[in-house]
């Protein structure tokens, strides 16, 4: 009999490391709501901080216009918070994503890379400095992913290169429009 006991006190004890253990693997916090469950994405409000979401990130690629851009275990991202979650994201579109990150899946190819990329900063600018819609901002960076791809006739680094050069100059030029609009309209209430 006391072998008994002492079998299930070994039983009991690795029920209880196996409860341990699930806690401490636990990805996201219990007490905040799983978002692959949030049937209006929408009216998520932001609940995820960089610190609660070890277990997604995988390599920090580096920065693009400031952004903090990071490959994720893309399959734990869609079992654990947003089962939609494919190629890549950003922190206007996906409020899990913390602000000022862009997150790619690691299930993408090295070749589709840059290009997802250039996509998430697109449509992200067009978010949150136009005020674009998710469907309008996606589908305008869905373009400008196609026009990166037509001119492809580089190497990736020179891509990515061009690219941003491309956009700092236009991101330049809208700058400059600006207090030459200030003084058209105040030229107008002049004559007025």
């Amino acid at each position: 009999m006391p072998t008994d006991n002492k079998n299930n006190k070994e039983e009991t004890k690795t029920k209880e490391e196996i409860k341990d253990e699930s806690k401490s693997s636990a990805v996201v916090d219990l007490n905040k709501p799983p978002l692959a469950l949030v049937r209006d994405f929408e009216k998520v409000e932001r609940i995820y901080s960089h610190a609660d979401l070890e277990g997604i990130y995988r390599l920090k690629l580096g920065r693009r216009k400031g952004l903090d851009v990071w490959i994720v275990d893309g399959a734990k991202v869609r079992r654990e918070l947003y089962t939609d979650f494919i190629y890549g994201g950003n922190d206007q579109r996906y409020k899990f994503i913390p602000l000022g990150e862009i997150w790619i899946d690691n299930a993408i190819s090295v070749e589709e890379l840059e290009f997802t990329i250039i996509h998430e900063i697109f449509e992200r600018d067009l978010m949150l400095n136009q005020g674009m819609s998710y469907s309008k901002a996606h589908d305008l960076a869905a373009q400008e992913e196609l026009k990166a791809r037509i001119n492809k006739v580089e190497s990736i680094d020179e891509l990515r290169e061009r690219w941003y050069k491309l956009q700092d100059k236009l991101q330049q030029e809208k700058v400059q429009e600006k207090p030459q609009e200030k003084s058209q309209e105040s030229n107008n209430e002049k004559k007025d």
